[in-house]
C-alpha cells in the first residue's frame, strides 16, 4: 500500500525545468497554493492558504515546464514519501515530500485582449454636401 494525494491550486511561481546531476533525468518542485477554510466561531469562517511543495519528474516535469505558470491553476495526483533527515539533531523531524504521478495544467490566466476600435460609420464623418 502506499499513501495518494490529489491537490488542486495555483502555482505559487513560474516553473524552473532542472536536470538530476546523476542520470540526467528533468525535474521540478512546484510550490502549489492550497486554499482551505476553517470556523472561527458560529459566524466567520476563516481562509488557509497552504503552500505544498510538490515534485515532478520526467515528461510531466517537461509539460509543467512548457504550459504552467505563476497563477495557473494545476490538478496533481501522486503519492507521499516520507524523507528522514540526514542528520539526527533537536528540533529536525522528517517531512513528507509529494512525488506526482500525474499533472495537468487546468486554467491558466490568460491576458486581457488588447482594446479594438470600431471602424468609422456614416455618422462619424462628415459629408461634402
Amino acid at each position: 500500500m502506499w499513501a495518494q494525494f490529489q491537490l488542486l491550486g495555483r502555482l505559487g511561481a513560474d516553473p524552473k525545468l532542472r536536470y538530476a546531476k546523476d542520470h540526467g533525468r528533468p525535474y521540478v518542485i512546484l510550490r502549489l497554493a492550497v486554499s482551505r477554510s476553517r470556523w472561527v466561531n458560529a459566524e466567520t469562517r476563516d481562509v488557509i492558504t497552504d503552500w505544498i511543495p510538490v515534485g515532478v519528474f520526467g515528461k510531466s516535469a517537461e509539460y509543467v515546464a512548457t504550459y504552467g505558470h505563476k497563477g495557473a491553476v494545476v490538478a496533481v495526483r501522486g503519492r507521499m514519501i516520507m524523507r528522514n533527515p540526514t542528520k539526527a539533531q533537536d528540533g529536525e523531524y522528517p517531512s513528507i515530500m509529494l512525488q506526482s504521478a500525474h499533472v495537468q495544467v487546468v486554467g491558466r490566466k490568460v491576458p486581457a485582449p488588447p482594446a479594438v476600435t470600431p471602424p468609422p460609420t456614416l455618422a462619424d464623418v462628415e459629408l461634402p454636401f
